[in-house]
């Protein structure tokens, strides 16, 4: 019985990630809350989580007060939704302090729009890693816009500046612990980006899934940012996620097609530059990025809701380009894309 609650609670914390808080989310959180004496912390935080999705206020209080007589703040932090409520009602320390804030600035940018628009009227270039971005000369092409995003792990070198362009306003980022501690995320490159658009789903995570040890550092530096910097955070709505897979047949979206769609589905128009426009079969390699790229052609209904293990590298990143390609090119008849 008791391992047979475990793999639901894994289960649950899935189905979460998939579907946000759907009535099938919430109903197996409250049935892990009912038959375990002492749930996982995390089954009851998911729970506070999804409460607050749907508005229900007053009964996400009463279970935050509960967790807090049973647990403390113990991973409060790790869960940006309820570390907001925390702080509001006085349940508080420095790790609970910091998410409070950032997630406070991610909300007010996002409710307000201020992120969309900045972008209204703008000529916008998406620039992807692929490396088919080497194969034209797009560069002078790409920096005339006046607005050029990058995402993640972009590289810009003086050997493929007339390929790629050098310019940028707009880092998105899906900010893992590789990311938040590569060269982009540093001092210097940060003054140059007017946003940080953070491609992350926080009302259906908890930071530890992917940031590990890391969350301290995570709160840390954007909290910096946001103090220390004329750079403003955005991030999606908080059933982005769960729409793009379902819409897109992909377990886990690309930071590149996360940005895309929000674009599309603002009607932003904008230039597509660096992503892959014919379908491919095995590995190959990418001048662009330290790792090998691969299109992992296949999708199975059933492995969806198994994204948040694979985020967890039980199955590698869960990437499908092709299926991505497909998405994209549906995409295009609401898009000015090159």
């Amino acid at each position: 019985m008791i391992l047979l609650l475990k793999k639901r609670e894994f289960f649950l914390q899935s189905l979460w990630r998939y579907e946000g808080a759907s009535q099938r989310t919430v109903s197996i959180a409250q049935y892990l809350l009912f038959c375990r004496n002492n749930p996982i912390p995390e089954v009851q935080l998911t729970y506070i989580s999804c409460l607050l999705e749907n508005n229900e206020q007053e009964l996400a209080l009463v279970g935050l007060k509960d967790y807090i007589n049973k647990h403390g703040t113990y991973k409060i932090h790790d869960f940006l939704p309820v570390a907001h409520l925390a702080n509001n009602n006085g349940f508080s320390n420095e790790l609970i302090s910091q998410a409070h804030y950032l997630f406070d600035h991610l909300e007010n940018n996002r409710k307000n729009n201020k992120f969309d628009f900045f972008l209204r009227n703008k000529t916008i270039a998406v620039v992807g890693n692929s490396p088919e971005v080497l194969a034209n000369n797009y560069g002078a092409e790409i920096d005339s816009h006046e607005v050029v995003m990058r995402m993640n792990m972009f590289k810009i070198s003086q050997i493929h500046k007339v390929n790629t362009g050098e310019k940028i306003n707009i880092f998105v980022s899906n900010a893992n612990k590789d990311v938040i501690f590569s060269n982009n995320y540093n001092q210097e490159n940060l003054a140059k980006y007017k946003w940080l658009y953070l491609a992350m789903d926080f009302w259906h995570i908890q930071l530890s899934d992917f940031l590990f040890e890391n969350v301290p550092f995570f709160l840390s530096k954007h909290c910096d940012i946001i103090r220390n910097s004329d750079t403003k955070l955005c991030y999606f709505y908080p059933k982005f996620s769960s729409d793009i897979r379902q819409r897109a047949k992909i377990a886990v979206a690309t930071t590149g097609l996360k940005i895309l769609y929000h674009l599309t589905e603002e009607g932003i128009p904008f230039d597509e530059y660096g992503f892959n426009s014919e379908i491919k079969e095995g590995i190959y390699p990418n001048d662009l990025k330290e790792e090998l790229d691969s299109p992992s052609d296949n999708f199975d209904e059933a492995l969806v809701t198994s994204a948040y293990y694979r985020n967890l590298n039980f199955w590698g990143t869960g990437h499908n380009l092709n299926q991505e390609l497909r998405f994209r090119r549906s995409l295009k008849s609401r898009s000015r894309l090159s």
